[in-house]
């Protein structure tokens, strides 16, 4: 489905229970904020973009307390100017399942400004395009960087970033770049 610009849309896995995307669909967030919260079993594609023209309808994921998106599927940074996911409040975290991808397109630029705890993949996978990660980072997956992308640490200061990859791995391949700056 195609969830166009506007308010109010809030994906709740945690009130009633898990939510389902199914394996082959696609949720196509074209601007504006969905509000996400609980467990979301990922197993198709959820899908943040702008199509309405430069920054006026960009996309946002807001991570409200905990969102554990579980399944075999993809988080991707579609077309637009800056895709975002961030959390609402402080201790807001995102944890990405084993079976998880977020990712981006070419030419696209998205930024994770919440807590991450991965044990999935989380990939700068295509020409131009920027994964920008702006809070602390718990990896026991993958962090990569691929086919030209850049994944990008940056915050106040690089000091304010912790990245704690214990059993996890950086990558990088096909001039990919992992970089670390402060703003």
């Amino acid at each position: 489905g195609v969830l166009r610009s506007g308010t109010g849309l809030v994906l709740d896995g945690a009130t009633r229970g898990a939510i389902t995307l199914e394996a082959g669909a696609t949720l196509r967030r074209a601007g504006g904020t969905t509000f996400a919260l609980g467990t979301l079993v990922n197993n198709g594609t959820l899908l943040l973009e702008d199509t309405t023209g430069f920054l006026s309808g960009n996309a946002r994921l807001a991570v409200s307390g905990e969102l554990r998106l579980e399944g075999q599927g993809r988080v991707r940074f579609g077309q637009g100017d800056e895709m975002l996911i961030d959390g609402t409040a402080p201790g807001a975290r995102l944890v990405l399942g084993s079976g998880q991808v977020l990712g981006n397109q070419a030419n696209t630029f998205g930024t994770v400004n919440v807590v991450v705890e991965n044990h999935g993949r989380v990939q700068a996978e295509s020409a131009n395009a920027t994964v920008l990660l702006r809070q602390n980072v718990v990896n026991r997956g993958v962090l990569a960087a691929q086919a030209g992308g850049t994944l990008r640490f940056s915050g106040a200061s690089v000091a304010g970033i912790d990245l704690d990859n214990h059993g996890g791995r950086l990558e990088t391949a096909a001039g990919g770049t992992i970089a670390l700056s402060s703003d």
